[in-house]
C-alpha cells in the first residue's frame, strides 16, 4: 500500500488435529517521507575565446554576476556569450529534476542545466527553477548579470626622441636640404 495508516492483521494457525493457536495480531504503521523541495545552484562564465572575469556576489534568494565586455580591437563586436549552468542543482532524494530557466518577463528561455545568451552591455534579471519527478518547485533562484561596455582606452602615441641636427655651411649660396626620420613605431594602444 502506498496509503498511511495503520494496518492490522490476525493470524490463527491449525494443526492437523484441529487444535487451534490463540489469536495473533500484528499491526503496520505505514507513514510518508514528505517530499523535500529541490535545490536550485547557479554558475555563470563568458563562453567566449580567452579570459574574461566574472565577479560572483551572493544575494539575498540569489546570485549576482558581473562583468565586462572583453577589449577585442573590433568596434563592431559589443556582446558577450553568457553561460548559466545548473549542474549543481539537486534532488535531496536523489530524484531527476528538470530546468526553468526565465527571463524578467517571465519567458522561458532554456530547459537544459546549461543556457547560453548573449548579451549587450546592460543589467539582466533571470531566474532558475528546479522541478523533482513528483512537480515540486525548488525556490526561484534568482540571477541578475551585469554586463559593463568594453573598455576602450586612448591609444598612447611616442614620436620617439627629441634630436638636434645642424646644417653644415657648404660654401654655396643657402644651405642644403636634409632628411629627417621619423619613427612612431613605439605608439601604442593598449
Amino acid at each position: 500500500t502506498n496509503i498511511p495508516g495503520e494496518y492490522c492483521h490476525t493470524l490463527v494457525v491449525t494443526d492437523s488435529y484441529g487444535l487451534s493457536s490463540e489469536i495473533d495480531e500484528v499491526c503496520h504503521t505505514v507513514t510518508l517521507q514528505p517530499n523535500q523541495k529541490p535545490v536550485a545552484m547557479v554558475e555563470g562564465k563568458v563562453n567566449d575565446a580567452g579570459i574574461v572575469p566574472v565577479e560572483t556576489e551572493l544575494v539575498p534568494d540569489g546570485i549576482e554576476f558581473e562583468l565586462t565586455i572583453p577589449h577585442d580591437g573590433d568596434p563592431n563586436t559589443n556582446t558577450v556569450e553568457f553561460e548559466f549552468d545548473g549542474l549543481d542543482s539537486y534532488d535531496p532524494e536523489n530524484c531527476d529534476i528538470n530546468y526553468e530557466w526565465k527571463d524578467s518577463f517571465g519567458n522561458n528561455i532554456g530547459s537544459s542545466s546549461i543556457v547560453l545568451i548573449d548579451l549587450q552591455a546592460g543589467q539582466y534579471d533571470y531566474s532558475l527553477t528546479v522541478v523533482d519527478s513528483d512537480g515540486l518547485e525548488s525556490n526561484n533562484k534568482e540571477i541578475t548579470v551585469i554586463v559593463n561596455p568594453e573598455e576602450n582606452n586612448p591609444p598612447i602615441a611616442d614620436a620617439g626622441d627629441d634630436a638636434e641636427y645642424e646644417i653644415a655651411h657648404d660654401c654655396a649660396p643657402g644651405y642644403p636640404n636634409i632628411t629627417i626620420d621619423l619613427d612612431g613605431r613605439s605608439s601604442q594602444d593598449p
